[in-house]
C-alpha cells in the first residue's frame, strides 16, 4: 500500500526536468556554488558550506549569450547578465568550465582568443586572464579550484597535444 502512495506523489526536480525537456533547455555546465577553501577570501555562510559540502548550479544556454543557471537544490532560476563581446566572439565555438564561484567561456574574437569569466560573487562578467597557449575547441575538467584544460586547437588549426593549468586562486 505504501508504495502506491510513493508512486502518486510528484518528485518536484523531475517535475522540474520535464518541463525543462519540454523548452528544449540544454545543459551546458555543472558548478560549485559553494566552494570551501576557494573562495577568494569570502566566506560562504550556510549549513552545507559548514559542513564542506558543494552545491551544484547547472547552467544551461537555448539563446546566443543569454545563460540561465538552476539551483537544483533550492529549485530557482537565475538569469545571468548579458555578456558584453563582439560579434565575432557572439558566433564563434565557445567552450564552458565551471571553477570555484567562476563559469569561465572560451571564445575567439576577430584576431585572437578570448574568455569570458563570470562570478556568483559579483553577478558580473568580465574579461579573463589569457591562456599560456590560446586554445579554442578545447576538453576541460575542473576539481576544487584547479582547471584542467587539454587538446584542442590552436589559432592557426594547429590540433594540440598538450594540457594546462587554470588555478582559480591566480586567476591564471
Amino acid at each position: 500500500m505504501s508504495k502506491n502512495i510513493e508512486d502518486r506523489v510528484e518528485d518536484p526536480k523531475k517535475k522540474e526536468e520535464q518541463k525543462n525537456q519540454e523548452e528544449g533547455k540544454m545543459k551546458i555546465s555543472i558548478f560549485p556554488s559553494h566552494s570551501k577553501g576557494n573562495n577568494n577570501g569570502k566566506r560562504h555562510v550556510g549549513e552545507t558550506s559548514d559542513l564542506g559540502i558543494i552545491e551544484h548550479w547547472v547552467y544551461f544556454s537555448c539563446e546566443v549569450l543569454k545563460l540561465e543557471a538552476f539551483d537544483p537544490n533550492h529549485g530557482r532560476w537565475m538569469q545571468l547578465p548579458k555578456m558584453i563581446c563582439d560579434e565575432c566572439f557572439m558566433f564563434s565555438d565557445k567552450e564552458s568550465l565551471a571553477i570555484g564561484t567562476e563559469l569561465l567561456v572560451f571564445g575567439k574574437e576577430l584576431m585572437s582568443p578570448k574568455i569570458y569569466k563570470y562570478s556568483l560573487l559579483t553577478n558580473m562578467w568580465s574579461v579573463g586572464k589569457m591562456l599560456n597557449t590560446p586554445r579554442c575547441l578545447l576538453s576541460s575538467a575542473s576539481l576544487g579550484g584547479i582547471a584542467i584544460l587539454a587538446g584542442g586547437c590552436d589559432m592557426c588549426g594547429n590540433i594540440l597535444s598538450f594540457a594546462e593549468l587554470y588555478t582559480y586562486d591566480t586567476g591564471k
